[in-house]
């Protein structure tokens, strides 16, 4: 696909790790980098003593992380339903569909992230594991500094040239000179997706605000910035993201500094 080979399995679901345990990807050399939020499933189902794996993550702060999964789930409804078909139980606006819900509305419901980022580093999905302890920060910090290369989305072509470093994408482990092609290119791959992906933002907020649905006129519309104010440092919705994530935060602030220290070391 464009170019690049797949092995066709979907990782992001248990059942496709399991898939892929039965074709023992590990040991197939098929694939050199897999990609899943399920990372002790894929510990346990497709790694052992002769076939290891090395984490690299890429960190986001969790109030960002949460407003873009409002944006996807928002374009999810309306490339499907045309309309939403969440519905927003815990909001004081009301049950409205996730189309019509302002961020400070998404903020307040159910459907916000309790802890992500800690939940899945340690496995302890909220329905087991209400709340979450000090000693539960201390392990997620310890599994980041001793399993984990860091890279951080807020420097994301900085984070691209560490991972090449480390895994010797860039052919400086080798003994050769740094391949700049190769790292551009990846920059490249990086920053069109990136790109893509905001003018997708863009256009699912022009014809949500306008209501005329998506279709062919809305696609040759010119894309419209939302000026999104709900969405700045220290809003209502901001601080309601962050008192639900309070534990991310401070793994998203210890990273901060595990990545300076790793980039220092290259």
């Amino acid at each position: 696909v464009l170019g690049r080979t797949y092995v066709n399995v979907d990782l992001s679901t248990v059942e496709g790790i399991e898939k892929a345990s039965d074709w023992e990807l590990a040991s197939s050399g098929m694939a050199d980098v897999v990609f899943s939020p399920h990372l002790n499933q894929i510990a346990e189902k497709l790694l052992d003593g002769q076939h290891k794996g090395r984490m690299f993550v890429l960190l986001i702060h969790p109030c960002v992380r949460e407003f873009k999964r409002f944006r996807h789930r928002r374009k999810m409804e309306l490339l499907h339903h045309g309309k939403g078909l969440i519905t927003n139980e815990n909001s004081e606006e009301g049950n409205g569909d996730i189309l019509s819900m302002s961020y400070t509305a998404y903020s307040k419901s159910h459907l916000v992230e309790d802890n992500w980022m800690t939940r899945t580093i340690l496995d302890k999905p909220r329905e087991s594991y209400p709340e979450l302890t000090s000693e539960d920060m201390h392990a997620a910090k310890e599994l980041l500094r001793i399993k984990a290369i860091i890279g951080l989305y807020d420097d994301i072509l900085g984070a691209i040239r560490h991972y090449s470093r480390y895994f010797g994408w860039d052919g400086f482990g080798s003994g050769e000179n740094i391949s700049e092609r190769a790292v551009k290119c990846f920059e490249k791959s990086v920053l069109e997706g990136m790109k893509r992906e905001v003018e997708e933002d863009e256009l699912m907020t022009a014809v949500i605000a306008s209501g005329s649905g998506l279709n062919q006129e809305s696609l040759e519309t010119p894309f419209i910035t939302a000026q999104e104010e709900e969405t700045r440092e220290g809003s209502m919705a901001w601080e309601n993201i962050l008192e639900r994530n309070r534990f991310d935060l401070e793994l998203y602030l210890y990273g901060q500094k595990l990545y300076s220290y790793q980039v220092g070391l290259n």
